[in-house]
This record gives structure tokens, sequence and C-alpha cells, in this order.
């Protein structure tokens, strides 16, 4: 499961960013950086495949309300575009 919850985990993070590099996106590295030393650590033992799980459920969390917001916008805007050509003739 470790090799399709980090393709899952890469489309996430495209999706999120669009190849805009923010600051909120380095900071989420970072968390999943720190996240990772500190679940494979001896202190709490998980594996790493345990480890990119959590974080893949971690960039879910994160990245559903992007994607829905996106989504929206999309819907709200694509049949505006197909009917403009017909409307601006109305107007």
């Amino acid at each position: 499961h470790t090799s399709f919850f980090v393709k899952s985990s890469i489309f996430l993070f495209v999706l999120m960013t669009f190849g805009e590099m923010s600051q909120r996106c380095y900071c989420w590295a970072a968390t999943a950086a720190l996240i990772w030393m500190l679940l494979t650590s001896s202190w709490i033992g998980m594996s790493n495949d345990d480890c990119i799980a959590v974080i893949a459920g971690l960039l879910l969390v994160r990245g559903l309300p992007i994607i829905v917001k996106r989504l929206l916008t999309i819907a709200a805007t694509y049949p505006l575009a197909l009917s403009f050509k017909y409307v601006k003739w109305i107007i």
C-alpha cells in the first residue's frame, strides 16, 4: 500500500499547489518531515509504511477543502464560459 500512498500524496500536493510554492507549502513540508522523524523514532516506533500512511492522511485532510473549492469554481464558471458567446448578443 505504500506506493499508493506515495502516489496519492504527490497527486494531492500537485493539486494543492499547482506550481505555486508558497510559504504555507514549505511549512507543510517541514511538518511532514517532523512527523516522519517523530513517528519513526524509537519513542513511538512506527514503521516507514505506517508513517507514509499517516502523512498521506494529513495531506488529504489539508487538501480536501482546497480541492472542493477548485471544483466548485470550475463548476460555477464553466457553464458561463460555454454560454457567453450566445448571451453577449442578448445583452
